[in-house]
């Protein structure tokens, strides 16, 4: 994979550049490579993010695959004034979400 982009941007600027812009009651960032590492590491304290795939990450959480991704996202729309960690206990066991370094994941 071949990604291009101007010198001097990045997810992470821009991600800084608009929370820093934007009202918000509820921010979520996902991504599944090394360049939304920059990304994640841009975001605020109560934002959610989550990695998708394998691998070491900046991210609150991670999910296995894309379809885990669109199940979250069904999940969180009962419950997107939830803070981070009331969406990570609401379901301890869940199989689809995994807090990063959760030794339980499967």
């Amino acid at each position: 994979m071949i990604e291009v982009r101007r010198l001097g941007i990045s997810k992470g600027r821009v991600v800084a550049r608009l929370v820093a812009q934007e009202y918000r009651d509820f921010l979520l960032a996902a991504g599944d490579d090394t360049a939304d590492e920059e990304m994640f590491a841009a975001l605020p304290v109560d934002a959610v993010s989550v990695r998708l795939g394998a691998g070491v990450s900046r991210a609150s959480f991670h999910v296995d695959s894309f379809h885990e991704m669109r199940l979250l996202l069904k999940e969180l729309t009962g419950c997107i004034a939830a803070t981070p960690a009331e969406i990570a206990a609401a379901s301890p066991g869940s199989p689809i979400v995994h807090s990063v370094g959760d030794s339980g994941r499967p």
